[in-house]
């Protein structure tokens, strides 16, 4: 037990150092395994209350559900309350779009806020030292960021609650040794050696690795990475207005960029502000490239999962696509107010750039994008909502029509009705983006020049699209 004794004083000393109060409540994910069942036991050793949460996360059928009953058995043994959550982490994978992996991680941190939302609680994981090391090697491999680098903080309250790591300076061999002294059993995870997940590979092969070939590399390792987070605080201080203004807009200056002393770590604190990936960091820092520099010219853009990143003259834009997990833009109150669209301006939701006609150049059938003849557009235009009374002339059709009939037809939504926009050019509707352009602006045999315009944001989302052309995802 004195091995137990030990990493319950130092899971003390790291709750004190986290901020965690002497009387809140704390709430210990357990997944049976030896690290997690380390943590449990040692918590036991400090006196605390706590509460215990197991996620089933329905992927190991019957092992899974044993590991369960395992974790409640111990639980009953020791007195301390136990909460079963049981997920479908295949089926949410299939409906989000992500690895099974990503999507238990979801479900497991969704099931964790609850609880801690419930009680007020602060919420434990077993994370310890090894899994710091595999973090911070697997953002070097994959060329991630300085925060990245600097691994996991022992408190984060990112996701809206207090989560606390306090084994993290923990190896794993001392939790391994404790349990073992103690006689206390743990349940494997077979999913944790399991060589196609890349963490797995770390842990098996590349660490031990390492160890041999620089015994103690973890100390320096640890130092560098340090740094790096404490780097990585002090550069998003500095950025700091950019990304309220960024956030609240959906806009910076490219000049930012350009006056920056470190303009990849701007894009970095950009990434991390929006959860955008290490590959797009590189996307973002080539539209702001002197190649798209005229006053009016949309860069090559880009789409993630959540997000829409383009270029309009000297602004980045970066916009919410529907459904995604993008936190606090401004384009829905951008959506609600009339703008003056001005030939060398830029708005928010909207990108145009005007290039000569070509005739054997197919269309693009994206609905977000409307390629309009630019001789019949006066100077500047108005991005408005649609209302009442509201008509157009469609291609195709003698006279005209109401906006509201045309929604109609479209079997639209009073949601989807809500975000409806239209283009004006001279009080007379060019585009209702998403729906039909008007007649009297599209291309017809004499046009010479194409003004392109393409909507961002999640105003569009639900209009019918062949296909993204505008957009590259990545």
């Amino acid at each position: 037990m004195k091995l137990t004794r030990a990493i319950a004083k130092s899971v003390t000393d790291a709750l004190k150092r986290a901020g965690v109060e002497a009387g809140q409540t704390l709430i210990v994910g357990v997944s049976g395994g030896a690290d997690s069942m380390a943590l449990l036991y040692a918590l036991q050793a400090t006196g605390r209350d706590f509460h215990v949460v197991h996620v089933e996360h329905g992927l190991r059928g019957e092992d899974s559900l044993e590991d369960a009953h395992f974790v409640e058995r111990v639980c009953n043994l020791l007195g301390c309350p136990y909460h079963l959550v049981a997920v479908d982490a295949t089926a949410e994978a299939a409906q989000r779009g992500k690895g099974v992996q990503e999507a238990a991680r979801h479900l497991r941190y969704a099931a964790f806020s609850e609880f801690a939302e419930r009680h007020g609680a602060a919420v434990l994981t077993a994370h310890h030292g090894d899994d710091q090391l595999e973090t911070r090697l697997l953002h070097i491999m994959r060329g991630g960021s300085l925060s990245g680098l600097g691994g996991m903080a022992l408190r984060s309250d990112e996701r809206g609650f207090p989560l606390v790591r306090p084994l993290l300076e923990t190896p794993r061999t001392e939790l391994i040794a404790a349990l073992t002294e103690a006689g206390h059993s743990w349940r494997e995870d077979a999913s944790n050696t399991d060589p196609h997940y890349l963490r797995s590979r770390i842990r098996h092969e590349l660490l031990p690795l390492l160890r041999d070939l620089q015994p103690g590399f973890e100390g320096p390792l640890g130092r560098l990475g340090e740094r790096a987070g404490e780097a990585a605080k002090a550069i998003e201080v500095q950025f700091a207005p950019l990304l309220q203004h960024l956030k609240a807009t959906g806009t910076i200056p490219v000049d930012a960029f350009k006056a920056s002393p470190a303009p990849r770590m701007l894009a970095d604190a950009i990434a991390r502000e929006f959860q955008l990936g290490a590959q797009h960091v590189q996307a973002l820092l080539a539209l702001t490239s002197d190649l798209n520099s005229a006053p009016n010219t949309t860069g090559s853009a880009f789409e993630t999962a959540d997000h829409r990143i383009s270029r309009t003259g000297g602004h980045i834009n970066i916009h919410a696509r529907a459904g995604g997990n993008h936190g606090s833009l401004g384009s829905n109150d951008i959506a609600t107010k009339a703008a003056t669209i001005e030939l060398k301006g830029t708005h928010p939701l909207l990108t145009w750039t005007d290039t000569k006609h070509n005739p054997g150049r197919a269309i693009d059938p994206d609905m977000r994008t409307a390629q309009l003849d630019s001789d019949t557009l006066k100077w500047p235009l108005t991005l408005r909502p649609w209302k009442a009374g509201d008509r157009l002339q469609p291609i195709g059709m003698e006279g005209s029509q109401k906006v509201s009939d045309l929604l109609n037809q479209r079997k639209r939504s009073p949601s989807q009705r809500t975000k409806t926009l239209v283009l004006e050019s001279n009080g007379q509707i060019a585009w209702v983006p998403g729906e039909r352009i008007a007649a009297p602006f599209a291309l017809s045999p004499n046009t010479l020049r194409i003004t392109t315009f393409t909507m961002l944001g999640d105003q569009n989302d639900t209009a019918d699209r062949t296909r993204d052309v505008s957009f590259e995802r990545i």
